[in-house]
């Protein structure tokens, strides 16, 4: 768990220089928990607001202080999700462009390459070789590991 002084900077961060994504994340959970509470697990990791869908399947997505992920549920997904948070409060508004839709656009093409023909799937680079995700997973791992496995200690 970030120790006070850097969940009170994060914090904020994200209620200034990254309050339009942080918002986004807001109202996003906001919706998710009035109209989905029953298929979502919504915890607490390192002062973020973690949802974990039961039946989708989508990997994961982060908004500001709150990310998302899918049933799968693991250790990577979650460490690549707070790396994003620390990747919002460090690029604040410009996170929607230099992070947010390149990696959204980056997961839809390579879902539809995939899809499209296995061998083109197998052929594509991995995930963490553009440098938006690869400082994602980065960071994740790096300020995050603890929290997280305690979260997974019976895995």
């Amino acid at each position: 768990m970030p120790n006070k002084k850097d969940l009170a900077v994060f914090y904020l961060l994200s209620f200034t220089w990254g309050l339009i994504w942080t918002l986004v994340g807001l109202f996003a959970f906001s919706f998710v928990y009035i109209f989905m509470k029953d298929k979502v697990l919504i915890r607490s990791i390192a002062g973020r607001i973690a949802v974990t869908f039961k039946e989708a399947n989508f990997g994961g997505i982060s908004l500001g202080i709150v990310y998302f992920v899918s049933k799968s549920d693991n250790k990577h997904t979650h460490l690549h999700e707070l790396g994003h948070t620390l990747q919002h409060i460090w690029f604040g508004p410009l996170f929607l462009f230099l992070v947010a839709i390149p990696s959204g656009i980056r997961y839809q093409y390579r879902g539809l390459v995939w899809r499209l023909s296995k061998e083109w799937g197998r052929r594509l680079k991995p995930y963490d070789s553009v440098w938006f995700e690869g400082q994602a997973t980065k960071l994740g791992y790096a300020h995050f590991s603890e929290s997280v496995y305690n979260i997974f200690k019976g895995e």
